[in-house]
C-alpha cells in the first residue's frame, strides 16, 4: 500500500508540469513580473488573495470581475481589496450573507488578505432567526436586500451592507499575518489534468458563492487569470444570455442548474449564441445520465463532471460511453472501494469509498475499466424560483417539529420555477399546512417554502 501511494505521488508529480503547461500557466512573463508573481505565491499561498495579487502582477489590465454594474481589472481589484481589507479589519470572525456580484467577491478576497475564512450563509435561509442565532462572529456583512434582517444580529457585532462598505484610502499592499483556508495547488493540477481549461478564460460562475463549489470555482477561475462573470441570482435564461453577451468560454455550475438550463423553452434558448462555450464543468450533486446526454445533445460534447475535491473527473467521452459515471481518479489520488470486512471490492461490487487510505461517507463501485460510479444522495442542491435550497435541510427542519412524526421533501420539475419543492408530512391531527409554513419561515425564505401535503403515510418514492 505504501509503495502504491508513493508510485501515485511520483506519477502525479510527473504529470503536474504537463497539465500546468497545457493550461498556459507555465508560460513566462517578463523577468520582473515572473519574480513578483513567484514572490506573491510564496507570501500568500494558494489563496484568493494570492491568486488576485498574482493576476495583478501578470495581467493588470485584464478584466477580473464582471457583473451588471460593469468590470474591474486585476490591478483595480488588487488595489480595491487592499483598501477593503483595511476597512473590514480587525474582524477575525465574519459572517457573509450575499448574492453573487462584484462587491461580495471583493469582500471574500479582502477577507482572504486578512487571513480570515468567513462563515458564508445560505441566502435560501436568510431569516431573522438565522442571524439572531449567530454566535462567535465579530461582524455580519449582508447585501442591501437583507439589510432589514441585520437588526436581529446580537450586539455588539458589527453590521455592514456589502454595497455600502467604503474602502479606506490607504491602498498600500498588505502583509500576510495568517493564511486563511487554501484550496491547494494539488486540486488545481488535478482539475487541469482532465479538463482543458486555459489561462484567460471568460468564466461564468453558475453556482452561488454561498456554496462551497461556488467559492472553489472563483478560486479556480482566478488561478487561471480568467475574467469571472457573476450573475446576482441564478436564472436559467439569464445565464444563457450572459454566456452569449460576454462570449463566455467556460461555465462552472452544478447538475441542478444544468437541469434548469434544459428547462428553458427551446425557442428562447435558440436565440442565444453559445458557440464560444467550450467547457462546462459541474460539481455538487449527481449528474444523471439523462441530464448529461440531453445537455450534450443540445450544446455539444463540452461537459465535464467533478466528484469530491477533484478526486475523480468524467470527460464528455466517458459520460457518453458510460452514462452516470463520476469518472476516473485524477493523478495523485488513490481511491479504493472497500467492503465491510475491509477487503477491496471487485469491479461492480459496492463498498465504502476510501480516498488516500481514509474512509469517506460515500458508497460506490468501480467498473472493470476503473471508472467510479456513485449513487445519488438526498442532500443535493436544487433551485426553486432561482433560490438555492437543499431538500434535506428542509426535511431535517420539518422532522424537528414536535407535531411531525415523519417528513419527506422532494423536488419535482416545474416549467416556470425550474424545480417545485414538495413536502409530504405525517403529523398529528392538530397540525395544519399553514402552521407548517409558519414553522418553516423562521428558517427559510419564502421562495424556499415547499408545497405542503399532509398524508397518512409517506410516498414509497
Amino acid at each position: 500500500m505504501v509503495f502504491g501511494r508513493i508510485g501515485g505521488l511520483v506519477s502525479a508529480a510527473a504529470q503536474a508540469p504537463l497539465a500546468l503547461a497545457r493550461s498556459g500557466l507555465l508560460t513566462p512573463g517578463s523577468p520582473a513580473a515572473t519574480v513578483r508573481q513567484v514572490a506573491a505565491r510564496a507570501r500568500w499561498g494558494d489563496t484568493l488573495a494570492g491568486r488576485t495579487i498574482a493576476g495583478a502582477v501578470r495581467d493588470p489590465d485584464r478584466p477580473a470581475l464582471v457583473d451588471e454594474t460593469g468590470a474591474v481589472t486585476y490591478a483595480e481589484l488588487d488595489e480595491r481589496t487592499n483598501r477593503l481589507a483595511r476597512a473590514l479589519a480587525p474582524t477575525p470572525n465574519v459572517a457573509l450573507l450575499a448574492r453573487d456580484h462584484r462587491a461580495s467577491a471583493e469582500i471574500l478576497i479582502a477577507l482572504s488578505k486578512l487571513g480570515v475564512t468567513p462563515l458564508v450563509l445560505d441566502t435560501g435561509q436568510a431569516t431573522s432567526g438565522l442571524l439572531a442565532g449567530l454566535h462567535g462572529v465579530d461582524a455580519v456583512v449582508a447585501d442591501a436586500e437583507f439589510a432589514a434582517l441585520l437588526a436581529a444580529v446580537p450586539r455588539p457585532v458589527r453590521r455592514l451592507v456589502t454595497e455600502e462598505v467604503r474602502p479606506l484610502r490607504d491602498a498600500r499592499p498588505l502583509t500576510p499575518t495568517r493564511r486563511g483556508r487554501t484550496d491547494g495547488r494539488e486540486r488545481l493540477t488535478a482539475v487541469l489534468s482532465r479538463i482543458p481549461l486555459r489561462v484567460h478564460e471568460t468564466a461564468l460562475l453558475g453556482v452561488p458563492l454561498a456554496h462551497r463549489w461556488g467559492r472553489a470555482s472563483l478560486h479556480l477561475a482566478l488561478s487561471l487569470r480568467s475574467t469571472v462573470v457573476l450573475t446576482r441570482r441564478f436564472d436559467a435564461s439569464g445565464v444563457l444570455s450572459a454566456v452569449d453577451r460576454h462570449s463566455c468560454t467556460t461555465l462552472l455550475t452544478a447538475p441542478a442548474m444544468l437541469d434548469a438550463l434544459l428547462g428553458v423553452d427551446p425557442a428562447l434558448a435558440a436565440t442565444f449564441d453559445l458557440s464560444s462555450l467550450r467547457v462546462t464543468a459541474t460539481h455538487g450533486g449527481t449528474l444523471t445520465p439523462e441530464i448529461a446526454t440531453a445537455f450534450m445533445d443540445r450544446y455539444g460534447e463540452i461537459l465535464y463532471t467533478v466528484y469530491g475535491d477533484a478526486l475523480t473527473i468524467a470527460t464528455p467521452t466517458e459520460l457518453l460511453e458510460r452514462p452516470g459515471t463520476a469518472g476516473r481518479p485524477t493523478p495523485g489520488t488513490r481511491l479504493e472501494i472497500l467492503r465491510e470486512d475491509g477487503r477491496r471490492a471487485l469491479p461492480g461490487m459496492p463498498g465504502r469509498i476510501h480516498a488516500d487510505s481514509s474512509p469517506t461517507q460515500a458508497v460506490g463501485h468501480f467498473d472493470p475499466e476503473g471508472r467510479l460510479f456513485v449513487p445519488p444522495v438526498p442532500d443535493e442542491l436544487v433551485f426553486s424560483d432561482g433560490e438555492p435550497v437543499a431538500p434535506s435541510e428542509l426535511q431535517r427542519h420539518l422532522a424537528a417539529h414536535p407535531e411531525v412524526t415523519a417528513a419527506a421533501v422532494t423536488a419535482l420539475p416545474d416549467p416556470v420555477r425550474g424545480r417545485r419543492l414538495t413536502a409530504y408530512i405525517v403529523a398529528r391531527a392538530s397540525l395544519d399546512a399553514d402552521a407548517v409554513r409558519t414553522w418553516l419561515r423562521h428558517r427559510f425564505t419564502a421562495r424556499a417554502i415547499p408545497e405542503i401535503h399532509l398524508v397518512d403515510t409517506l410516498p414509497a418514492h
